[in-house]
């Protein structure tokens, strides 16, 4: 992680995103490598210390119930170190940036579903952390609140905070401009910018429908497949041969059932690396 930058964790439910950031904030205890955080080993003598550095949003709510917005923001304030003017100056601002600021005298247990998601990620970011670890932040949320929260994030990140957004819902990581880490099965399979795993790992493809078998066909430079009833045809230039493709159908056209032009994303890269989809057990 960078200061000023956003690093998306990405890949799909137990891919070991949650594990990772567990790891990191000490909750669970690895099972090899190394963390450091500016050369400090998160696992040494002086690891505790450095993680007060480090602001953590779980994926799982951790607020109390019974108490209002406000006291929960409060007692976590406190437990990092706030006092007096500064903690209701932090508390404030915090309360602004995710648009719970007229909700801090009401109990937690009143608040909607995407309400309470942002008072839980507004608790991790109390102490003005330098690495900012928000799991799943965004996870069931309504369309303001996940504005609300990615809008935060940029702010974050432009302040210089490094920011480690572990998600499966890809168009975030776009709006974000995040460099991405891949992770399947505990690994990281890939790592770089949108662009770079596009150009790297995925390409356009063409996908004609069939009543039926697809019929043979053979096109220059291209890569042809068959799932099913479905003709997959991937090249960089496939998505301007569709003319070429009806044309040597020849008598199969009366079996065709639609085309579809499947431009790059990062879904067909996990795809791509792993044989699985980003989405797949994702609630959407």
């Amino acid at each position: 992680l960078r200061g000023g930058t956003v690093t998306a964790l990405l890949g799909p439910n137990g891919a070991g995103k949650s594990t990772l950031v567990s790891s990191i904030v000490g909750l669970i205890d690895p099972t090899g490598g190394s963390m450091r955080l500016d050369g400090v080993d998160l696992c040494g003598p002086d690891g505790r210390t450095a993680r007060r550095r480090i602001g953590y949003a779980p994926q799982e709510e951790a607020l109390y119930p019974a108490m209002t917005a406000g006291d929960n923001l409060r007692i976590f304030a406190e437990l990092a170190g706030l006092r007096g003017p500064s903690l209701a100056t932090r508390i404030a601002d915090v309360s602004a940036s995710l648009l719970i600021d007229d909700l801090l005298d009401r109990p937690a247990r009143t608040l909607s579903g995407g309400q309470r998601r942002r008072l839980h990620n507004a608790i991790a970011l109390l102490a003005e952390p330098e690495v900012v670890l928000l799991d799943e932040p965004t996870a069931g949320v309504d369309p303001s609140t996940r504005t609300a929260i990615l809008d935060v994030v940029r702010g974050l990140a432009a302040s210089g905070v490094a920011v480690a957004y572990a998600t499966h819902y890809l168009p975030e990581v776009t709006a974000l401009d995040a460099e991405i880490v891949m992770l399947n099965k505990g690994r990281v399979v890939a790592r770089g910018s949108v662009d770079e795993l596009l150009r790297a790992h995925a390409t356009p493809a063409v996908e004609v429908r069939f009543d039926g078998v697809p019929p043979p066909i053979a096109l220059g430079g291209t890569t042809v497949t068959v799932v099913e009833s479905t003709l997959r045809i991937e090249s960089n230039d496939a998505p301007d041969r569709v003319g070429e493709i009806l044309e040597l159908l020849g008598e199969h056209r009366h079996r065709l059932r639609g085309i579809d032009v499947v431009e790059p994303n990062l879904d067909l890269v996990f795809n791509a690396l792993t044989g699985r989809r980003i989405d797949d057990g994702a609630a959407q």
